[in-house]
C-alpha cells in the first residue's frame, strides 16, 4: 500500500490500520478509561514520571499522549508577553516577571535570551545571583583602596573574603547594573 492509497482510504478506516498495526507491535491502546484516568492523575499535580508508574506505562507514552491531548506544560509566548518581556528585562527581578507570566524563571531566560536576543541586561544587581547591591560593591571597592584587607571587607558584609577578592581584583561583578 503506498502513502497515495493512504490519502484515499477514510480516516475511521486508518485509525483502524494504526492500532492493529500498534497491537501488532506489542503497544497498549489507550482506551477511554486510560485517558480520563491519565487527565485525572495530570490533574491532581502528579508528574508524567509519576503517572507513568501509576498506569503502568512508559513515560514516553505518557508524555506524547498528554501532547497530544493538549496537556502539555511548554508555554506559548503572545505578543503582550514578549512586549512585557522586552519592557521589563533587566529593570524588574527575573523572579517577579516569571511569577507575573506564570512561567518558571529557566523559561522565562530561555525566551529573553534565544528568540528575543536580550542578552547581558541582568549585569549587576539585577541579576539573580547578584548577592551584593551595585554600592556594596562599589564601598568594597573604595574600602579595599583605603587600606583594609579582604578579610576585614568580609567579616563586616559577612560575605566569603575569596569573594571579596574577586570583587576587588574585578574577576567578578565586572559590570554593574544595566541602564537604558
Amino acid at each position: 500500500m503506498s502513502i497515495h492509497d493512504l490519502c484515499k482510504i477514510s480516516l475511521d478506516k486508518r485509525i483502524e490500520l494504526g492500532q492493529n498495526l500498534a497491537k501488532k507491535n506489542g503497544h497498549r491502546l489507550w482506551t477511554k478509561d486510560d485517558i480520563s484516568r491519565l487527565k485525572s492523575l495530570y490533574l491532581q499535580g502528579l508528574r508524567s514520571s509519576e503517572i507513568a508508574i501509576a498506569m503502568g506505562r512508559s513515560h514516553d507514552a505518557v508524555r506524547s499522549k498528554l501532547s497530544r491531548l493538549c496537556f502539555s506544560k511548554y508555554h506559548y509566548y503572545n505578543r503582550q508577553e514578549d512586549f512585557y518581556i522586552r519592557r521589563y528585562y533587566g529593570q524588574k527581578s527575573l523572579s517577579t516577571m516569571a511569577a507575573h507570566l506564570g512561567v518558571s524563571v529557566t523559561s522565562l531566560v530561555d525566551r529573553a535570551t534565544k528568540k528575543l536576543n536580550l542578552k547581558h541586561r541582568y549585569s549587576g544587581e539585577n541579576s539573580h545571583m547578584a548577592k551584593l547591591s551595585d554600592d556594596d560593591v562599589e564601598l568594597i571597592r573604595t574600602l579595599f583602596e583605603e587600606g583594609l584587607t579582604c578579610r576585614q571587607i568580609a567579616e563586616k558584609f559577612e560575605i566569603s573574603s575569596s569573594h571579596v577578592a574577586n570583587i576587588v581584583n574585578y574577576r567578578s561583578r565586572l559590570k554593574l547594573t544595566f541602564k537604558h
